[in-house]
């Protein structure tokens, strides 16, 4: 459960990074492969050791290390399943209750519990998918096949491990044989979870380009335009399926440096304008034009192009300030282009835009690790986002927690870097003071 929690953590960010297009889902797959497993299986050897020995098992190494090996197997195929539910399902909630009723299941069908004989043809499916039946059959042969009981005269008993075994129906397949199928499990959770990882983590959302799109021409310092931006999402109303209109025929423009906010009350769709504008919208019906500089909107483009802040921080919570930007300007920024001193200056560049040079060397810090403040994470957010030097930053609900005069930092922050690159800004804001809504150069306000 400790690996499935880190790993949704780890996933959240993968998918901040691949929307950008700036991280790949088969590293990241493979390094919580390379890492999950070896760790798992040394913290786990110790505890093998120490519960043979405790239970009285055979002494011979031979069925010592038959006996680490399939334990190997059953924890490698656990470690995969464990990646394939991080996979399968988003929420870490959902996660947290398939994960054991599955683990209950395949434990009730392993054998132990309920003979694999009398279990009901319908349920007996369950045995060629289960890994705990396999490293139970295993463990049994293992330590029952070279037994002898003494039986005494009159009394029905088992004469030999052997006739447990069978008994029980735990000799279908041999050691070696049982061995192979719980890999044979662990590769084909492998091969489901990245498929399943590649689905679930795909950028969606990108406007499908009209003809029309080339007659609608802005003028030339105009970053991103639209027009008649409408999204609709199915309901059903009294078992009836209907459509609910979130955006109606919404035009706008945003030019290069203005920092220009979307004002609205809970439920206004504010956040469904920020994402249906950086391509980020999933599901439901968008339709209209948006440009980006006068021309169409390429999926990978656009957001190699763009910055995206998302109102959660997801960052690691052990990493420094200038650790998380250091780490941030290796990945998103190429080698080809980039040398080691060219993003180091990039990153000191950052430190000093954002005011961050007093915490540079405190860790991020989360519930259970103490860290910079709200107001200092975010713009940490902010600056991994601005590494790229994006020409357009979208921010969603970037002063949701902060006080009054983080808030206040965080816009001057944000306006005076547009301001001297010549980018241009879009935010999603709840209830900005006097102070805050002066600052920005237009508003969109929605009802």
């Amino acid at each position: 459960m400790p690996m499935l929690t880190l790993y949704y953590k780890e996933r959240d960010i993968m998918v901040r990074e691949r929307s950008s297009a700036t991280y790949r889902v088969t590293s990241f797959y493979v390094s919580k492969l390379t890492t999950f497993i070896p760790i798992s299986l040394t913290a786990n050897t110790i505890f093998f050791t120490g519960v043979y020995f405790i239970s009285r098992l055979s002494i011979d190494a031979d069925k010592f290390f038959i006996g680490l090996a399939t334990f190997y197997s059953l924890i490698t195929v656990s470690i995969t399943f464990m990646l394939l539910v991080g996979s399968a399902i988003k929420s870490i909630e959902f996660g947290f209750v398939a994960a054991p009723i599955v683990l209950t299941i395949q434990i009730l069908f392993g054998g132990l519990f309920a003979n694999p004989k009398t279990i009901t043809p319908v349920l007996r499916w369950i045995r060629w998918v289960n890994p705990v039946q396999y490293a139970f059959s295993s463990f049994a042969q293992n330590e029952l096949r070279s037994m002898e009981f003494v039986c005494q005269a009159g009394v029905q008993c088992y004469e030999n491990g052997t006739q447990v075994i069978e008994s029980y129906g735990l000799g279908r397949f041999t050691i070696w044989q049982n061995i192979l199928l719980l890999l044979m499990l662990a590769t084909a959770d492998i091969i489901l979870g990245y498929s399943l990882l590649r689905w679930t983590a795909k950028p969606r959302g990108i406007l499908t380009p009209t003809p029309l799109d080339m007659a609608f021409i802005p003028q030339a310092e105009t970053v991103l335009q639209w027009e008649k931006l409408t999204y609709e999402v199915a309901t059903m109303v009294n078992k009836s399926a209907a459509y609910r209109v979130i955006l109606n025929e919404i035009n706008g423009e945003v030019r290069a440096g203005e920092t220009i906010a979307i004002i609205g009350s809970s439920g206004a769709g504010k956040t469904t304008l920020l994402n249906a504008l950086s391509g980020r919208i999933i599901g439901g019906s968008l339709t209209g034009r948006v440009l980006y500089h006068g021309a169409q909107r390429h999926p990978s483009s656009f957001r190699r192009l763009t910055a995206y802040v998302q109102q959660g921080d997801i960052m690691h919570p052990l990493l420094t300030v200038e650790e998380t930007l250091d780490y941030a300007s290796k990945l998103r920024l190429p080698n080809s282009l980039h040398t080691a001193k060219d993003k180091r200056d990039r990153v000191a560049k950052i430190i000093k835009q954002l005011r961050l040079e007093s915490v540079r060397k405190s860790q991020i810090g989360d519930m259970k690790v103490r860290g910079v403040s709200g107001g200092e994470r975010k713009r940490v957010s902010i600056g991994t986002e601005l590494l790229t030097n994006p020409s357009l930053i979208f921010l969603d609900e970037p002063m949701s927690g902060l006080d009054s005069n983080s808030s206040q930092l965080v816009v001057e922050l944000v306006k005076q870097i547009v301001n001297e690159r010549r980018i241009a800004a879009l935010m999603t804001i709840h209830q900005p003071s006097a102070r805050i809504f002066n600052l920005f150069d237009k508003v969109i306000l929605l009802s």
